[in-house]
């Protein structure tokens, strides 16, 4: 966010030098490109982006990594025509950040390079075992935890032998206070 907050005032604060920076057919940085090729390359870039990691999204999340991919995919061809209005400057920094960021994807994908860097795979999940808790789920189980309720299985169990044993003592105390006054 911060990159691109500078990007869009970059116009604004250097006039001079960003209306006469630019190279090929966009040597005004200030104005969105005329003919719609860096919008353009920045859309197919991003997009090809979500494609080559879409394998590591799925399987970091496999309840909703498809639905994320989707959505990633649905923006990457939204933005084209939101970003023909951005100056050149910013789709001269977002262009080949995307392009960086697809080889670099690509590449950490590669057995060989992999190896050489030793970075290992990621396990593959063991079958039936419960997905890491989502952020709501998450934060549901924080503000039970807040207010003093069970989270897990085991606590749900531990605090139900604690209220049978609670009516159990309540049960026996009772008891012994009728038979007190009976005799």
């Amino acid at each position: 966010l911060g990159m691109f907050i500078g990007m869009r005032k970059m116009p604004e604060l250097f006039p001079e030098a960003m209306s006469t920076g630019g190279i090929l057919w966009f040597t005004d940085l200030t104005v969105p490109d005329p003919t719609y090729i860096l919008p353009l390359a920045c859309g197919i870039s991003f997009f090809a982006t979500i494609e080559a990691g879409k394998d590591q999204m799925i399987d970091s999340n496999p309840d909703f990594g498809p639905t994320i991919v989707n959505a990633f995919r649905a923006l990457s061809l939204v933005m084209v025509p939101v970003i023909t209005t951005f100056p050149s400057a910013m789709l001269c920094y977002w262009v080949p950040n995307n392009f960086i960021t697809l080889v670099q994807s690509v590449t950490l994908r590669n057995d060989w390079v992999k190896q050489q860097l030793g970075i290992w795979d990621r396990p593959k999940p063991i079958p039936g075992q419960k997905s890491d808790a989502g952020f709501a789920e998450t934060m549901n189980n924080l503000v039970k935890q807040v207010k003093g309720e069970p989270t897990t299985e085991k606590e749900k169990i531990k605090k139900h032998n604690q209220e049978i044993e609670t009516r159990k003592r309540v049960q026996q105390v009772s008891k012994a206070a009728r038979a007190r006054r009976r005799g």
